[in-house]
């Protein structure tokens, strides 16, 4: 009798998906997804280390795409909010790689940099950037983000102009004119 019952419910579950058409998938962009998600909630609670874990394998799911961006941030700030602060620029880094479209993300390497003790010698190696290229655009937003963030306006509106003026058309000049109308 008992043996019948779960042939039943074996055979229930077998034609189940058959009867409706359905297929099982696995998505990793979407496990992705739901890690990252899983990371979050570890990292609102206190539970940096889990949600290191999380991220970590939402970045091994899905790890070259603008999302992957987004998992990295997460993933620094954890590590920064343990006080390890070298893996979170690590990380900050690879999150403005992904997509410099965020100023968040430059904002939380600058302050990995910061807690590390290292923005001067960030701010002589963006200026010898532009020195060598002053088209270089990135390293005009860095710089102006960086004096923002010290608090020198001066510094930071001449580089935040001139970075508008070589990025007109991107989302974050948007943001950036933004920052400049505050300062001002």
């Amino acid at each position: 009798m008992q043996n019948l019952k779960f042939f039943k419910i074996l055979l229930i579950l077998i034609f189940i998906p058959i009867i409706q058409g359905s297929t099982f998938v696995i998505d990793p962009a979407k496990n992705a997804v739901w890690h990252n998600e899983k990371g979050l909630f570890c990292l609102r609670f206190g539970n940096y280390y889990g949600a290191i874990e999380e991220f970590k394998l939402a970045i091994a799911l899905n790890h070259k795409t603008q999302s992957s961006g987004a998992f990295y941030n997460n993933l620094g700030s954890s590590y920064y909010k343990l006080g390890v602060y070298e893996l979170a620029s690590q990380c900050f880094q690879k999150a403005v790689s992904f997509n410099p479209n965020f100023i968040q993300y430059h904002q939380n390497l600058i302050d990995a940099y910061k807690a590390q003790k290292k923005l001067d010698k960030v701010i002589k190696d963006y200026e010898k950037m532009v020195n060598k290229d002053p088209y270089n655009s990135r390293a005009h937003l860095m710089l102006g983000l960086i004096h923002k963030k010290n608090n020198n306006k001066t510094e930071a509106v001449m580089y935040l102009t001139q970075f508008r003026r070589l990025e007109p058309d991107l989302d974050v000049t948007k943001q950036i004119e933004v920052m400049l109308k505050e300062m001002r």
